[in-house]
Formats: structure tokens, sequence, C-alpha cells
């Protein structure tokens, strides 16, 4: 369901991990907190232990995450 965000991420966070993802990059955008943000980064580190998770604003207005993996 997409707009369950927390399953959706849990979701996203293994398909990276089965990518063998190294490099994860969460943008968030206007309306979101901080603190949201982090959460969001929390599970992505719990789901990707080998991978370096970075969080930063970017400010979009339309999006709430842009999500990168490399």
């Amino acid at each position: 369901n997409g707009k369950d965000l927390g399953g959706l991420s849990k979701k996203l966070a293994r398909e990276f991990h089965k990518a063998a993802a190294s490099f994860i990059t969460i943008f968030y955008g206007e309306g979101v907190s901080e603190q949201d943000a982090d959460k969001l980064r929390a599970v992505f580190e719990k789901e990707c232990k080998n991978a370096e998770v970075s969080v930063l604003f970017g400010g979009q207005a339309v999006y709430y995450y842009l999500i990168s993996a490399e």
C-alpha cells in the first residue's frame, strides 16, 4: 500500500539491501521535519547494515523524500 510510508520504507530498504547498495542518500523536502527524516534514516540503517546512509534537506516542494542508492 503506497499510503503506508513505514511499510513502503521497509520494503524499499530491503530492495536496496538485496541490490547491495553501499551509499544511500535521503533528501527530505518541505513539510518534513528533521526528526521524521531521521526516523526514515533509522529504517534504512536497520535494513541496510553495510550501507552508509545520509540525510540532507533538499527543500523539494512536491515530494516528501527523494532517495538515491549507489
